[in-house]
């Protein structure tokens, strides 16, 4: 009884901020989610994630660079949970106003030519933008996704992603049988493949072994779809979506696959650091080692 409690109240309080998010619009609320994350942000225990993972990864930077890539990162985080509210606002006769696109043409040739698509990105400015993009030029996916721990607030998230998705598969074992059954109808997926997975498979990234699910792979190799990557750029509350040629598949296994999906990873992070979610236990080792907080509050 108390944890449903909980979960009511937290839900209310979700409830809430996103009405106010849609109240003030995308672009307002885009700037005060980012206010909000800037400040809070640094301050929390998560954020010595943030700092080991950039320690390890790139220890050829500057202090002065590590703050402002941090800083950015809350920034983009904040941006991104309060754009998600004003999400269903964009449609195909409005969606210039937000995006612009380059390489939707390698999705509309892969409709043509009645592939089956599996898109791939990472946790990277506002990485819903992307999916809208694939949904209106009309090819129909279901997205993977890590289900809210409180079912109430999953509720309230899931509905604003209502119009961009044809449907919403949770990790795990709950979404696994629905994931077969909806790739064995001839439709796609859109996988973020960038998180930590326990049982997935050792992959470079960032040139440290880091565990990676295999699901992208495996799943183009058994159902021989087309993988199309895909890329968000973040200026300010604007977004710039870019679509990739399909990885060549020819003579290569799901660890050569998940190689060249990391790497590919890895240089778009790279040329945007302050954009990915650092705040993921990506590598072991990062979170064994002591974090120094340096970082500082920018605007």
């Amino acid at each position: 009884m108390k944890k449903k409690i909980r979960y009511i109240l937290e839900a209310a309080l979700v409830y809430i901020f996103f009405t106010l998010f849609r109240i003030l619009g995308f672009k307002l609320s885009s700037k005060l989610g980012g206010l909000i994350a800037r400040s809070i942000g640094p301050k929390l225990k998560v954020n010595n994630v943030a700092i080991n993972n950039l320690n390890l990864v790139m220890p050829e930077l500057s202090q002065q660079e590590r703050n402002k890539i941090i800083n950015d990162m809350w920034d983009n985080l904040g941006r991104t949970a309060a754009e998600l509210p004003n999400i269903p606002k964009i449609n195909k006769y409005n969606y210039k106003d937000y995006i612009t696109t380059t390489g939707e043409d390698y999705i509309i040739d892969a409709m043509k030519n009645n592939e089956q698509i599996l898109f791939f990105s990472s946790h990277s400015a506002n990485w819903e933008i992307s999916s809208i993009i694939a949904s209106l030029l009309g090819y129909e996916f279901a997205a993977i996704y890590r289900k809210a721990n409180n079912p109430y607030v999953d509720k309230i998230i899931q509905n604003c992603r209502k119009n961009t998705y044809h449907e919403m598969m949770p990790k795990g074992k709950t979404g696994a049988k629905r994931i077969i059954e909806y790739l064995n109808s001839g439709r796609g997926l859109a996988i973020l493949t960038d998180q930590k997975m326990n049982d997935g498979i050792d992959v470079d990234f960032f040139g440290i072994p880091a565990m990676t699910a295999p699901a992208l792979a495996k799943f183009a190799l058994k159902y021989k779809t087309i993988i199309i990557p895909s890329f968000t750029i973040r200026n300010g509350s604007k977004f710039e979506v870019l679509f990739y040629p399909p990885i060549d598949l020819k003579d290569k296994d799901a660890l050569e696959i998940m190689t060249e999906a990391n790497k590919f990873l890895e240089d778009r992070i790279r040329e945007n650091p302050g954009q990915w979610m650092w705040v993921h236990k990506r590598w072991p080792e990062s979170n064994s080692r002591k974090a120094v907080n340096t970082t500082k509050k920018t605007t």
